[in-house]
């Protein structure tokens, strides 16, 4: 039930607040309605005699009319507070100053565009969302194979993700900095379950910092493993998938790597991505073994191999 917890947003704040609403509305009823079961069973009740019939009752007007006005009332009691909120989070509150996000959906992970952060330039990242804090965010939201649901419990509601029929939208933000995990709420695979993504809320500052440092390809490696690490990122055909800018490797079927440094997470929150590389040398080494059923390939790469990539990717910040 951590979902019907404390919020950090203002649409789940209002999802929250009429979730509740509903549940004491829910409770109110099945009280009221069984208490007056019990109540007639207990008052009306009459021993019978072998072959005796209660007496037959054709009709009652005043029971006939409170079960229709009072099953009305109820469901006006529903629409009141929630209609307003639907057409509320149909737009968001401020379009005009929103940070623009074009939201994918892949199997079995999430990427992130930021069109346009400036005149001509986009960021694009994977897993992992930054927002600044205070500020709407609008995601646009596609998919690049099956039905994805696009779920941030702490900051908004479900959204489907449907490939190749209509973009869908939808409006958050974040009122204090954290990080707030995100899921994928619709069956998609035998990943499912380990689709998942986070957002990371920063102060003002902070968030115009990173969009300038990730405006600003990573230096290449002179020397050393990581420069071996960066030539073994070609050669083995890691750039024909994954893009890493400022650089040749400009492969688009993968999740984007330029800043795969400063991640929390590797394969899409399924190991950490640890200070030691320990997450990345075990999914670079066998990917299928962490994450079975992902779509990039077992290499076959050498322990040392793997260690030297490991080595360039984690300089990529």
């Amino acid at each position: 039930m951590d979902w019907l917890g404390p919020v950090a947003g203002d649409q789940a704040e209002a999802q929250r607040w009429i979730t509740w609403y509903l549940l004491y509305l829910g409770a109110a009823v099945f009280v009221f309605v069984e208490g007056w079961l019990l109540y007639n069973i207990t008052k009306f009740r009459r021993p019978l005699g072998p072959g005796s019939l209660p007496p037959q009752i054709h009709g009652h007007p005043t029971v006939e009319v409170l079960w229709t006005v009072i099953p009305t009332l109820i469901v006006a009691a529903i629409v009141v507070p929630s209609v307003p909120a639907i057409f509320s989070f149909a737009h968001a509150p401020d379009e005009a100053g929103a940070l623009q996000v074009e939201v994918v959906g892949h199997q079995w992970w999430w990427e992130f565009k930021y069109p346009n952060i400036v005149p001509g330039k986009t960021i694009t990242v994977a897993n992992e969302l930054k927002i600044p804090v205070g500020r709407t965010v609008i995601a646009r939201l596609t998919s690049a194979d099956v039905i994805h649901s696009f779920w941030v419990p702490k900051l908004s509601g479900k959204v489907d993700v449907i490939p190749g029929r209509q973009v869908n939208q939808i409006w958050f933000n974040a009122r204090e900095p954290g990080e707030y995990y995100g899921w994928c709420a619709e069956f998609c695979g035998v990943q499912h379950a380990q689709m998942r993504f986070r957002v990371t809320a920063l102060s003002p500052a902070e968030f115009e910092a990173w969009v300038r440092t990730r405006l600003s390809p990573p230096a290449l490696p002179t020397g050393g493993p990581a420069r071996q690490g960066y030539e073994l990122f070609g050669s083995r055909g890691c750039g024909g998938c994954h893009t890493i800018e400022g650089t040749p490797y400009q492969g688009k079927v993968g999740p984007n790597l330029t800043n795969i440094g400063e991640r929390s997470t590797v394969g899409a929150g399924i190991l950490p991505n640890d200070p030691q590389g320990e997450g990345l040398f075990r999914w670079i080494k066998n990917p299928q073994a962490v994450k079975p059923g992902n779509r990039m390939p077992n290499l076959g790469l050498s322990d040392d191999d793997v260690r030297s990539i490991v080595a360039y990717l984690k300089t990529l910040r």
